[in-house]
């Protein structure tokens, strides 16, 4: 048997696909949690991007290498697809969750109980509001317009409903602070993956003997 049967190819692709597969799988609990760990104050949850980036790159490793030896562009390529995964899917749970957050910021003004009704109202208003905003200030609107406001504002007056006043609504994070996170979490989750994926460039041990017998004898 050499490094070339059509069979052996197969297994090793198949081993590296699964490397990708196991990546994107942890990768998007990953970045669901990073949505909230990584608005710790003092940029404490830079920590963690680093953390779920080495993890998820050792899963990868573990999981592709009977696929080793792989070429670095392809490492490279998967490494790079799951760190933006993890990275977007943190970004757009943070946009999912703006809304509900404004809510609880606006409910919380009132020292009064409110009826289901009354809050069930509440909700739909706040959460027609911030989109509405969004759409109409930052376009397009949607997950690129909260991207846009928070890169830029970070800032929002949201009427309190049943008040004529507004509650500034703020990012747990400061404007520079949340740029600074939003860039170093991209940069630091394709290093760790990274690192740890290019592993897989070196032959496995056994895979080693196996090519040098294969060697030994066809000659």
């Amino acid at each position: 048997m050499n490094d070339k049967n059509p069979v052996a190819m197969a297994s090793r692709s198949g081993w590296f696909i699964g490397s990708l597969v196991a990546g994107c799988v942890l990768g998007l609990p990953a970045g669901w949690l990073l949505a909230y760990l990584g608005m710790l104050p003092m940029l404490l949850g830079l920590f963690f991007y680093l953390l779920f980036g080495l993890l998820i790159g050792a899963v990868m490793v573990r999981v592709g290498r009977r696929a080793a030896p792989v070429a670095k562009t392809g490492l490279w390529l998967i490494a790079v697809f799951v760190a933006v995964l993890v990275w977007t899917t943190s970004l757009v749970t943070e946009y999912w969750e703006f809304p509900r957050s404004t809510n609880d910021q606006v409910r919380k003004t009132f020292v009064r109980s409110f009826t289901k009704s009354e809050l069930e109202h509440l909700r739909e208003q706040t959460h027609h509001y911030v989109l509405s905003e969004l759409q109409s200030h930052y376009r397009p609107g949607g997950f690129l317009g909260y991207l846009r406001w928070a890169a830029t504002q970070g800032t929002m007056e949201c009427p309190r409903v049943f008040e004529d006043s507004t509650e500034n609504i703020q990012l747990p994070q400061r404007r520079v602070a949340w740029l600074i996170r939003v860039l170093l979490g991209l940069i630091f989750l394709v290093g760790t993956v990274v690192v740890q994926t290019l592993e897989l460039t070196r032959a496995q041990d056994g895979q080693g003997t196996q090519l040098c017998t294969d060697t030994t004898s066809s000659t």
